[in-house]
């Protein structure tokens, strides 16, 4: 009922509120609860980790994958880290579906950052020759298997990388 623009409530309509509360309350708590427990389990061993802190363009040793010998300098090192990409995207199976389906020439470019713990994350596509491949390529990149982490100081340290795939005019080949 409403009077002079106040709602005046009967005991029924007040029965009926408690009821409501009570169980909006047990709704509520049904659904945190559930958020929890009916959360999917991540397979990536990277998921999940506190990756916060500075993020490095250039440190004293740069991150590279883990079958890069130790002790290279910084050319050696980035030498070795595209070459060891670049056959790890030209063996994975999502390559050949990426490389279909570049027509002409082009480039994609990627940027991520080599946690302190190796794990690859963030992963952003700064240039896409076709539409989706930069999502393939990214796919892609982000199941490999975890780095040797960026140091300075001999403390394992957050490193922003690139990576850029160029596809040349032979459908299909990659430079």
């Amino acid at each position: 009922m409403y009077r002079y623009g106040v709602v005046l409530f009967t005991a029924k309509t007040i029965g009926n509120m408690k009821s409501i509360k009570v169980f909006s309350l047990l709704l509520t708590f049904c659904l945190l609860y559930s958020i929890n427990t009916f959360a999917q389990a991540s397979s990536d061993k990277c998921d999940g980790a506190n990756h916060e802190g500075t993020i490095y363009k250039i440190v004293e040793d740069m991150p590279c994958p883990v079958t890069c010998k130790e002790g290279l300098d910084y050319t050696d090192s980035a030498a070795c880290t595209k070459e060891k990409i670049d056959n790890y995207v030209m063996s994975h199976q999502g390559y050949a579906a990426l490389s279909e389906s570049v027509v002409g020439t082009g480039s994609i470019h990627m940027r991520f950052i080599v946690e302190a713990d190796g794990c690859l994350t963030d992963f952003i596509i700064r240039r896409d020759v076709c539409d989706g491949c930069g999502d393939q390529l990214k796919n892609i990149l982000s199941s490999m298997p975890q780095w040797k982490a960026g140091k300075t100081l001999d403390t394992p340290v957050r490193v922003l990388q690139n990576y850029t795939l160029r596809f040349s005019s032979v459908a299909g080949s990659q430079e």
